[in-house]
């Protein structure tokens, strides 16, 4: 399991913060300018984790800047494809041609690889992303996200992915109890959502209408790679091959969607629990294995919703109390 590094200015003097969140992002990130619009100087604190083929980072600043300019671009092309999910606060990124505001829900895709700037006010926080350029091309059939796009996630919690679930996931990026492969499982699903809205056009429409229709009735027990292909007029087959195009099978998708609708049931339970694992097991999934939940009779969480399920824990065996995450943002 990696391990989350923490970042932060608040070890070095005031004097030297903007010096040191400098040489932090041009050792880690990539080469760029940094203004910071604070007379105290840069207060940052950030945990970046490497997972899979991405490296993710939830991060707390105050107000300042970062800009990449043509020379630093010439000098250091990256290769790379970044996404910010704002969180909290607010975000400004500008490309030629393109501003975008950002507002708690608003991710921004863009590459480091155009000239860009993007300001952060007082008190803001992200989910961030970098993902190989080549990875973005091959998972989404996109050559390249050209300038910025903006999309959001929904805003109320009935949406599949709403801004609390995100904010899970960057609790879950900093914490050193969190699963690198339960991390990724929602990761992928947040950047497979944002990226058919932001990159319409690149999608093929019988994988689209696939996804919504999985997206709209994941909850029906029904519900199967056959059933899902039947309704797009393929073959299991042929639906498998252009799921796979995301490095996913119908099954496996399926299974994310019914596992973030787990999440959504989690955050509204108020039943305690101290771990997640518990919680998993309540649902009906194998808390062992965090790629994929494993269906406990003919559905992952029917028998979550049955009182009389044997597979339910005895409330006595559930801890009472609920331990928060190190970090929430």
């Amino acid at each position: 399991m990696s391990i989350a590094r923490l970042f932060t200015t608040t070890r070095f003097p005031r004097s030297e913060r903007t010096r040191a969140w400098r040489e932090h992002v041009n050792g880690s990130l990539l080469a760029a300018k940094i203004q910071p619009f604070h007379e105290a100087g840069i207060d940052v604190e950030s945990y970046t984790r490497p997972c899979g083929e991405f490296v993710l980072s939830a991060t707390r600043s105050n107000e300042h800047a970062i800009q990449r300019t043509p020379e630093s671009i010439e000098a250091e092309p990256k290769g790379k494809v970044f996404i910010s999910a704002v969180l909290g606060g607010s975000a400004v990124l500008y490309q030629p041609g393109v501003v975008h505001t950002a507002s708690p829900g608003d991710v921004i895709i863009y590459t480091p690889d155009i000239p860009y700037m993007i300001a952060f006010q007082p008190n803001t926080s992200q989910l961030f992303a970098e993902i190989p350029l080549e990875v973005f091309n091959s998972r989404f059939g996109v050559d390249t996200p050209g300038l910025a796009r903006k999309t959001n996630v929904g805003r109320s919690r009935s949406s599949r992915f709403s801004v609390d679930n995100v904010r899970n996931l960057a609790a879950d990026v900093a914490s050193h109890s969190s699963a690198d492969a339960g991390i990724l499982d929602s990761f992928e699903a947040l950047l497979s959502y944002v990226s058919e809205a932001a990159f319409p056009a690149q999608r093929n429409p019988a994988l689209l209408q696939a996804k919504k229709f999985i997206d709209e009735n994941a909850h029906d027990p029904v519900v199967s790679p056959a059933f899902v292909a039947a309704q797009v007029h393929l073959s299991t087959r042929q639906l498998d091959r252009l799921f796979a195009t995301e490095g996913v099978t119908i099954s496996g998708y399926l299974a994310r969607v019914r596992s973030e609708i787990a999440r959504h049931l989690l955050a509204e339970s108020a039943s305690p629990s101290r771990d997640r694992g518990a919680q998993r097991i309540r649902l009906g999934f194998d808390p062992l294995s965090a790629r994929a939940p494993k269906a406990r009779g003919s559905h992952p969480y029917t028998r979550a919703l049955n009182p009389t399920s044997p597979h339910l824990i005895p409330s006595h065996l559930i801890p009472s109390q609920i331990v928060l995450p190190l970090a929430t943002y």
